[in-house]
C-alpha cells in the first residue's frame, strides 16, 4: 500500500472516529443516559418519586458533564484564540514613520502566527515590499509586526491619513489552517508639543478557519 493510500486510510478512519464521538456525546448520551434511569426504575419497581428523583439527577449530571466538555473543548481549539489587541506609532533610526499592530492570545497554549500581507500606506507612500514574518505567541501573551516605515513630514495639528490592510495566518505546531484579517483607516497627528498621536479605526477583523 502506497504512502498516499496509507493517509487516506488514517485521515478516514479518524473522521469516523470524531463523528462517532460527537453524535455519542452531542446526541446518545443526554437522551438515553435519563431515560435508562426511568426504565431501570420502573423495571426494579422502585416508587415514581423515586424515579423521578433519579430522572432528574441524571439528566443534571448530563448537563453538568456536556458543559465540562464545551469547555474542554474550547481551551484545547484554536478558532478565535488571537485577536487585534492595538495598533502603535513607532520610529526607525532615521525618524521614518511606521506601525506596530500588536496581537492578543487567549490560548493557553503557544500559537504561531505567520503575517502574508500586510499592505501600509500613509499619505500616499508605500514602504519597500513586506516580508513574510513568523513569530509565536506564547500563553495568555502578547505578539507583533512592525510595517516598514515611509519618510513623510507630519505638520504640527494636521493629520496624515493612512490604512493597513493584514492577513495573518495562524495555528498550532507551525499548521496555519486559521486566519485572521481586517482593514484598518488610520492618521498620524504631531500636537504643539512635538509629540506624535496614532488615531485608527477599529476596522472590521475577520476570522476564518
Amino acid at each position: 500500500m502506497g504512502n498516499g493510500s496509507w493517509i487516506r486510510k488514517a485521515i478516514a478512519e479518524g473522521g469516523i472516529k470524531a463523528i462517532a464521538f460527537y453524535v455519542f456525546t452531542k446526541v446518545l448520551l443526554p437522551v438515553r443516559m435519563p431515560m435508562m434511569t426511568i426504565v431501570m426504575g420502573y423495571a426494579s419497581g422502585a416508587p415514581w418519586f423515586y424515579i423521578w428523583i433519579g430522572f432528574l439527577a441524571s439528566l443534571a449530571f448530563v448537563f453538568h458533564w456536556l458543559l465540562k466538555m464545551n469547555e474542554w473543548m474550547f481551551k484545547i481549539k484554536v478558532k478565535d484564540k488571537i485577536a487585534l489587541a492595538g495598533l502603535f506609532p513607532f520610529f526607525d533610526v532615521d525618524g521614518k514613520h511606521g506601525v506596530q499592530l500588536q496581537l492578543a492570545s487567549l490560548a493557553e497554549f503557544p500559537i504561531d502566527f505567520r503575517v502574508e500581507n500586510f499592505d501600509f500606506r500613509l499619505g500616499g507612500r508605500v514602504p519597500e515590499d513586506e516580508q513574510v514574518f513568523s513569530s509565536t505567541i506564547p500563553p495568555h501573551g502578547k505578539g507583533w509586526k512592525n510595517s516598514g516605515t515611509v519618510d513623510i513630514d507630519v505638520n504640527e495639528n494636521k493629520p496624515i491619513t493612512g490604512t493597513l490592510k493584514y492577513s495573518i495566518e495562524y495555528g498550532r505546531n507551525k499548521t496555519f489552517n486559521n486566519v485572521l484579517d481586517g482593514n484598518i483607516s488610520l492618521s498620524f497627528i504631531r500636537n504643539e508639543n512635538g509629540e506624535y498621536h496614532l488615531s485608527w479605526g477599529q476596522g472590521e477583523a475577520h476570522e476564518q478557519g
